[in-house]
């Protein structure tokens, strides 16, 4: 028993004791010293450390710090050159991490070496490791998530290698006539149809959806991406579907450009993947009139962006439109809100619901990390200020749910509070069956895949600020005067604020917002003659595009010491 007061335990471990003359870091190899740097790295991003100094500061200081720490690195870790007689040896072992390139110049002579002497294959492969490198990288993951990443040296030199793979195999197009090709059908250029993080199957969908019973829908897969099974069934039985089933990268370019060429559509729209190369290397100004890259992702690199057969881009978010016309302002940017999988409105929630906050997410681990607007931390903010409950629509690991009830019971709460939805598959539906009535969307980051659930079951927004966060604007999916949040202070006001008759007045907004605009029907309807017109220079949105590493090559530059912390 104690003599003289309480006794209190702290989990957290408070110091080490190490017998020998150094520290941990001595007593270490690099391996060792490169998987604690990544641990230290995980952690101060994880508890937000820099997240209060703004993005400049913030990545002025980043990029300081981690040129210090590589200054550590062995020679055999920091970038290198590689010459062509290098390359010509063994060039598939040349470029497996962005570490063994120090600069684009080196990718550049080692293509310019490998297309010279006709090694098509190889140049391929080489590019295709490297933006696999780049799209895969946790550390240029971390650096390009508030912009993106594109690179007209890469775009140039694949059209410049499917161009010789053309020559080599007799394939050139040839423009086609304008009245034949007016009558030809909508071809699209996917990597692969399944359900992924960066939201690519539902961009195809949509793209189908706009073009079903008004043209001839192709499809062309190379299948870099693999296939649903019940693919067919998906798109339905009037699109055609060619699926590229060849295991080198040269023979799926020739297979791209002479289906097209056969094809001979009225307007291509083009959606790679991060690394294919056989889409960017396959496409020709020769193959039709109206050519656009749809640009779906939100951060990241952004592959083809800069090729010579492009008249534009099609564009699903406002700050897209001036993020683009900055990128290639003489290109067009057609701007085309998501669509929502709802041909009617949905029906508003009735008269007199009572509060019962919800949020969800299709990717696990959204909501893991130890984050200032924490689940954990913000369910007891939401029943504090009105909220009858809480309900979560996803998966969730044990030790977030264990963390929620705790605090709950810490605070003098009800654990039964929070009902969580494990096994959800519509998001929108499951909440509003269990009695959702304000979905949360945004923190601690955003996801576009559970509020368009959310808005398609009717049920009202409230945003967290990263909703509008420029580089994951999605301002042109809810209605206008959607409410905002910043921080838990204001959360607590605006929920205090809300009563039935507000429930049912933004559930009605919803649903109409949703009726009138998000549907390939309504959305034809409502833009008549201006369907898949380029949007005026002078209508664009007056949204400020920041001044950044928005090129490969300065990114790598800049940044490349990052690499060191890649496990």
């Amino acid at each position: 028993m104690p003599q003289r007061g309480g006794i209190y335990y702290l989990p957290q471990t408070m110091s080490v004791y190490d017998d020998h003359r150094g520290g941990i870091w001595t007593g270490l190899n690099w391996p060792g010293r490169r998987k604690l740097l990544n641990h230290l790295y995980d952690r101060l991003s994880e508890h937000g450390y820099l997240n209060g100094l703004g993005e400049a500061r913030a990545a002025e200081y980043l990029a300081e710090r981690l040129a210090e720490i590589a200054a550590y690195a062995p020679a055999s870790l920091r970038p290198i050159s590689l010459y062509p007689d290098q390359v010509m040896n063994a060039p598939r072992s040349r470029v497996t991490e962005i570490s063994r390139v120090s600069s684009l110049l080196d990718l550049e002579t080692q293509l310019s070496a490998l297309t010279a002497a006709d090694q098509y294959e190889e140049a391929l492969r080489l590019v295709f490791r490297f933006l696999s490198a780049v799209a895969y990288d946790r550390n240029l993951s971390r650096a390009s998530r508030s912009r993106r990443i594109t690179s007209p040296e890469i775009d140039w030199h694949c059209a410049h290698i499917g161009g010789r793979i053309a020559a080599a195999q007799k394939i050139l197009p040839v423009a086609a006539d304008p009245a034949e090709a007016e009558a030809g059908p909508v071809v699209l250029l996917v990597s692969g149809m399944a359900e992924d993080r960066d939201g690519m199957w539902e961009a195809t969908q949509e793209a189908i959806e706009i073009w079903r019973g008004q043209r001839r829908v192709v499809v062309l897969s190379t299948e870099l991406l693999a296939t649903m099974p019940d693919i067919q069934e998906r798109v339905g039985p009037e699109v055609e579907l060619l699926l590229n089933t060849d295991h080198t990268l040269v023979d799926k370019t020739a297979w791209l450009i002479w289906h097209i060429t056969r094809l001979k559509p009225s307007r291509i729209l083009a959606l790679p993947a991060r690394n294919d190369v056989v889409i960017a290397a396959g496409l020709r100004r020769e193959h039709a009139p109206r050519i656009h890259l749809i640009a779906a992702y939100t951060t990241g690199y952004l592959p083809g962006c800069h090729s010579y057969a492009l008249d534009g881009y099609v564009l699903r978010r406002p700050y897209d439109l001036a993020w683009f016309h900055k990128l290639a302002p003489r290109r067009e940017a057609i701007h085309l809100p998501r669509l929502l999988p709802a041909a009617a409105a949905p029906e508003p929630l009735p008269e007199g619901t009572g509060l019962v906050t919800a949020t969800g997410a299709l990717v696990p681990g959204r909501f893991e990390g130890h984050y200032d607007f924490g689940l954990h931390l913000m369910v007891p903010v939401l029943l504090k200020s009105g909220a009858h409950r809480h309900i979560h629509a996803g998966p969730l690991s044990e030790a977030m749910l264990n963390r929620i009830r705790k605090e709950l019971i810490r605070q003098d709460m009800s654990p039964e509070a929070f009902v969580h939805l494990p096994e959800s598959r519509d998001i929108g539906a499951d909440l509003r069956a269990a009695g959702a009535s304000l979905f949360l969307q945004g923190f601690p980051w955003p996801e576009a895949g559970a509020l368009v659930s959310a808005m398609v079951a009717g049920l009202p927004v409230m945003a967290h600020q990263n909703y509008l966060h420029p580089a994951l604007s999605l301002a042109d999916l809810c209605p206008e005067g959607t409410p905002v949040w910043a921080d838990a202070e204001q959360l607590a006001a605006l929920i205090r604020g809300i009563d039935a008759p507000w429930i049912a007045a933004q559930s009605a907004a919803v649903a109409a917002h949703v009726g009138s605009r998000h549907s390939a029907e309504a959305l034809r309807a409502t833009l008549g003659e201006g369907f898949m017109v380029p949007v005026a220079p002078g209508a664009l949105p007056d949204l400020p595009v920041p001044e950044g590493r928005q090129e490969l090559r300065r990114l790598m530059s800049e940044l490349m010491e990052m690499t060191v912390f890649t496990a």
